[in-house]
């Protein structure tokens, strides 16, 4: 099967989307224990904090957390937040 985005059947099919501009590569996703956050981890060493609910608006961009890229992102089991790790750390 070809799947041709350009097909408006397959509008009505796809998940709702939302795009998101980073001065940086992303290279970790993690949602928050409830699910009602998600954090993009990014190769400048700042953490991108979204709802998700698309419908939600968005925030701006944050100063980096890190010294370096960070490595390693997950969601807080025990909170709602999330814990990262950087190659600055």
């Amino acid at each position: 099967m070809k799947l041709d985005l350009g097909q408006s059947a397959w509008r009505k099919v796809l998940p709702p989307t939302r795009s998101v501009t980073a001065d940086a590569p992303t290279v970790a996703c993690a949602f928050n224990r409830d699910g009602s956050q998600v954090a993009f981890a990014l190769g400048d060493g700042s953490v991108r904090l979204l709802p998700a609910d698309l419908t939600a608006a968005t925030t701006d961009a944050t100063q980096p957390v890190h010294g370096g890229a960070v490595l390693s992102l997950v969601g807080d089991p025990a909170g709602d937040g999330f814990h990262s790790n950087s190659e600055g750390s």
